[in-house]
């Protein structure tokens, strides 16, 4: 039987703890499947009997794995072989195994596959969470499968645009692939020096920074996907042009507000970039500004 040591994994394998029963001939006893792949599983097993036990150690590996992913879903029946068996607690008669798929119905693969999706999604929307430390909600998702290129701090973000001290609104950012697309999730706070001189006594975001702030995060997109593999000069993108502000948000946005900036390159083509901008606001869409058109120029003087 392969050690578990030298056993080559084609897929990634997700943790998650998933009630199943396995059964070997006429022995039938509750498992849990510990993770899973679209290759295999790891199992726990307890109380099988010692001739059970010592089929497995003389290669009678076949196990048949029943099993089901929500209480919604009907059970379903995979045939596997053990890779490896190793003890896990000899005084309960506890045993583990690494079991390999090898036969499954097209439906059952499916379901795993949108299971590992579900799963490796929903742990990427949480990394992404806890970092900007604000809730994404669904309707800022596509459904398609994320991928995170890269997670920005406040000194990160400076490397990639060329605004200074009262012009620089962005805290983090994550930069993303979500399918084929490139998208930036980035966090703005509203503080007073933002505000200051709106309306003297009513602290309130001007619409004309909250464009900014939109313009701000594409810039750091199309600054990112440009530079990022660079060494040696950095280029930079300019707005050329925006498209209009439009609000969704029916209440003044105030000091202590957190903006929610997600940002999405529709196209490029000849050194312009095009990118939709939305902000949300405690998981409302509030100001959008679609097609902003950046200019990408080599030009180091801009920078300092």
């Amino acid at each position: 039987m392969p050690d578990q040591k030298t056993e080559k994994r084609r897929f990634s394998r997700f943790s998650k703890d998933i009630p199943a029963i396995s059964m070997f001939n006429s022995e039938v006893r509750e498992s849990v499947v510990r993770n899973i792949s679209e290759g295999g599983a790891f199992v726990e097993i307890c109380n099988l009997h010692a001739d059970v036990i010592a089929g497995f150690c003389k290669g009678h590996n076949r196990i048949d794995l029943v099993m089901n992913f929500s209480e919604s879903e009907d059970r379903f029946k995979i045939r596997t072989e053990i890779a490896w068996m190793r003890w896990k607690d000899i005084s309960r008669d506890v045993i583990e195994l690494g079991l390999r798929f090898i036969e499954k119905e097209e439906d059952v693969e499916s379901k795993i596959k949108k299971y590992l999706s579900e799963i490796m999604r929903s742990g990427i929307k949480k990394d992404i969470e806890d970092f900007l430390g604000l809730e994404i909600s669904e309707a800022m998702l596509d459904g398609k499968p994320i991928e995170v290129l890269a997670k920005l701090d406040t000194s990160d973000i400076k490397e990639f645009i060329p605004e200074r001290g009262r012009a620089f609104f962005m805290q983090r950012a994550v930069i993303f692939k979500s399918g084929e697309r490139f998208r930036i999730f980035a966090t703005s706070p509203i503080t007073h020096e933002i505000c200051d001189g709106h309306l003297p006594g009513f602290p309130m975001l001007p619409l004309g920074i909250a464009g900014w702030i939109l313009s701000q995060g594409g810039e750091i997109l199309v600054s990112y996907l440009e530079n990022h593999e660079k060494d040696d000069s950095k280029i930079l993108p300019l707005v050329c042009k925006t498209g209009p502000v439009e609000t969704y948000y029916k209440e003044y946005i105030l000091c202590g507000k957190i903006l929610l900036l997600a940002g999405e390159l529709k196209k490029k083509r000849m050194g312009i970039s095009e990118v939709d901008t939305e902000v949300w606001i405690e998981g409302h869409k509030a100001i959008v500004v679609n097609k902003m058109l950046y200019r990408v120029l080599s030009d180091k003087r801009l920078w300092n």
